[in-house]
């Protein structure tokens, strides 16, 4: 049977039936409705609606019909199934909707539960078939003459009460209460789309103004128009980077700035955002923790990422970095990453940039078949490709709209037989020739229905991002051999300096200048490579906290791992062996130096410009650390510097050690805690980065 909310264009070519037969164009599996009961075909440009049924009958507005002219948003009844009409610019297509008595009522009371939980099997009572439903979702029992649904799979347990014949919205299916029964309707996977009069400014310049448009789910729209008319703005606004100066935007009836509801768009730039050391499967294996819910066992990720990997023909890839892979293989796999939550709005930003005829056609066919299986998908485009498999058009011309409609009414409001031929027509006149159409007045709001996204759980991503910076680190050889180079050189220029007649105080320094250089060295591009990416999974959900941690405590690890290196090649020259005070020093050398390189990678925007800033942070930490000058010798300026770096405490710290004495807690202590206070910037900064601007 044809799923909740589907769409089907209908043409006007040849007559279009609808039955429960096998040779009807679109078929509903019910007893209620004839073989052959309704048939649609186009008359002088007028759709005719035709009852066949002698039987069940055709109901419109309560009464049974014969024959009817389709208008904009008719509802028929065929038997116990409803169908409902839209109708724009003469283009004509059906949305199923299914009736009540069309889903299995669940018979509910208040002495037993039912609960709901993802499955496969929609026969069994409570099952949700949404790939990104949690395993266990909810309790449903009935209190008094309400409905109370005890959400189970989140921190705190929510409840939610639904009166008698409510309806109740979650991201993975509808639940409707009527007369003590509970009824599931296993929602489509994409958003409808409502834009009313939407504007940006960036910079005080405004890119876009009174954008507003209506678009059903599972459609495909692509944007046209010159480059540099605000295209991908649009983009970059319904995917949060951006934010609007005025108008809405709805989802489903939703706000779209809702955090848990930005959290079903998936958003591809042009180039797409991937890590190249990672295989295909293990790209997909981290986007199924970011967005899917914690119970998912790996059994469970690894199916759902082969079969998304199926549907866009790039099984035989699924061990291959993304490194080697091509430009058409790289967005397929992104686009396979973006699937794996099963997300409500894709947006792709010229995904045919750069493509082959061949890969182009093939990424389209791709895209078609997600309209099909219900996903929603925007894309900017100048192809013929593209628009081949759009449902509607959107041309945004000196950033204001210049149409909007389906790719054929395109073609015959600019006169033009493809996209280069409607941008070729393009004037300071199109945007009011639009207007004066009155072609783009109305918008198709869907019903809007109370909604509730719970704050599911997600996996740690702790010690999966610590895992996954050793395979990228290991995996690139010639980075891991450098690294363990450049302690073996220092560590042996420095046994053939210092002796057992050298000052501790200078060896301490020089133990001290290297961990800050391996620590800072090692994290100053951590972030800045991988910004955007790390930006866009942010928005997803994901913790900074974890993956900042992650980054934190592996570059101070590796780091500790280079200076001890170092240290032991001269340690037997200077008479001075491994305690565990010698330890915590370098471990506290370490740890706000990583932390310092990670909040200058923050803060660059490439990483030259991080290498650049370098010095900034590690000529302080030379020159004020007391071992060039001691600290009573230089200003009193100078001395409140000294205190505020983290070398002049590792410095008195590693010095006592090396000549016996006990350090000061403080001098530990206080370290630490300018690295907590650098990691918490860094935090926030990239919290506020992920918010549109």
């Amino acid at each position: 049977m044809a799923s909740t909310f589907f769409v089907q264009k209908i043409s006007a070519d040849a007559p279009f039936l609808i039955g429960r037969g096998k040779d009807v164009d679109f078929e509903l599996k019910d007893a209620s409705v004839s073989r052959h009961h309704a048939k649609i075909e186009c008359r002088d440009g007028h759709w005719i609606f035709t009852n066949l049924s002698q039987t069940s009958g055709t109901l419109f507005d309560g009464k049974n019909i014969d024959e009817k002219e389709i208008c904009h948003g008719d509802v028929f009844l065929l038997g116990l199934q409803q169908i409902r009409f839209s109708l724009k610019q003469r283009e004509l297509s059906l949305s199923h909707v299914r009736s009540v008595e069309d889903v299995p009522a669940i018979p509910l009371s208040e002495d037993t539960s039912v609960l709901l939980r993802r499955g496969t099997n929609d026969d069994e009572a409570g099952t949700i078939l949404h790939p990104a439903c949690p395993k266990v979702l909810a309790q449903a029992k009935l209190e008094g003459k309400r409905l109370k649904l005890v959400f189970i799979h989140q921190r705190l347990h929510k409840t939610q009460y639904l009166e008698n014949h409510e309806t109740l919205k979650l991201p993975w299916c509808l639940l409707e209460f009527r007369d003590g029964n509970l009824f599931v309707h296993q929602k489509d996977i994409g958003f409808s789309l409502v834009v009313k009069d939407i504007s940006v400014k960036l910079s005080r310049k405004e890119i876009l103004h009174d954008i507003r448009f209506s678009l059903s789910a599972g459609k495909i729209l692509s944007i046209i128009g010159m480059s540099g008319q605000g295209k991908s703005t649009f983009l970059e606004l319904l995917a949060g980077k951006v934010r609007k100066a005025s108008g809405s935007i709805l989802l489903d009836g939703i706000d779209y700035e809702q955090g848990n509801v930005r959290r079903e768009i998936a958003y591809l730039p042009q180039e797409p955002l991937l890590r190249d050391s990672l295989t295909v499967l293990e790209t997909l294996r981290l986007a199924a923790r970011i967005s899917l819910p914690k119970d998912y066992s790996a059994e469970e990720t690894d199916a759902r990422a082969r079969e998304l990997l199926n549907l866009l023909h790039i099984t035989e890839l699924e061990s291959s970095r993304i490194s080697v892979l091509s430009g058409g293989e790289r967005r397929r796999v992104a686009i396979a990453s973006q699937l794996m939550g099963a997300p409500g709005l894709i947006l792709l930003d010229e995904p045919l940039s750069g493509l082959d005829p061949l890969n182009a056609k093939r990424l389209c066919a791709h895209l078609k078949i997600l309209a099909a299986k219900g996903h929603t998908v925007i894309l900017t485009t100048h192809s013929y490709e593209a628009l081949q498999v759009s449902d509607e058009v959107l041309l945004i011309h000196q950033g204001k709209m210049g149409f909007y409609g389906t790719p054929k009414d395109a073609f015959r409001f600019f006169n033009a037989e493809d996209p280069e031929g409607i941008l070729e027509t393009l004037s300071d006149n199109t945007v009011n020739n639009w207007i004066e159409s009155g072609l783009g007045n109305a918008i198709e709001e869907p019903e809007v229905t109370r909604s509730f996204f719970p704050q599911l759980l997600r996996k740690n991503m702790f010690f999966y991002f610590f895992s996954l910076l050793w395979k990228q680190w290991i995996r690139d050889r010639g980075k891991a051999f450098s690294l363990l180079l450049q302690p073996l050189i220092i560590g042996f220029l420095l046994s053939q300096i210092f002796s057992s007649t050298s000052s501790l105080w200078v060896a301490a320094f020089a133990l001290v200048l290297c961990a800050n250089w391996f620590a800072l060295s090692l994290s100053v591009r951590e972030i800045v490579q991988e910004k955007a990416l790390l930006l866009d999974e942010f928005r997803k959900g994901t913790s900074p906290l974890s993956v900042i941690s992650a980054k934190l405590i592996f570059t101070a690890s590796f780091a500790m791992l280079e200076t001890f290196i170092t240290y032991a090649l001269f340690a037997e020259n200077i008479g001075v062996y491994p305690t565990p005070e010698l330890l915590i020093s370098l471990w506290m050398t370490v740890v706000p130096a990583s932390a310092a390189g990670l909040l200058l990678s923050t803060f660059a925007r490439n990483p030259g410009q991080a290498n650049a800033f370098l010095p900034l942070i590690i000529l302080p930490q030379i020159a004020l650390s007391g071992a060039l000058v001691p600290k009573d010798q230089v200003t009193s300026f100078a001395q409140i510097l000294s205190n505020a770096i983290w070398t002049s405490y590792n410095q008195s710290s590693l010095q006592n050690v090396f000549t016996g004495l006990e350090p000061a807690l403080l001098d530990w202590c206080i370290p630490l805690g300018i690295a907590f206070i650098i990691y918490i910037v860094v935090i926030f900064a990239l919290e506020a980065m992920k918010k549109a601007k």
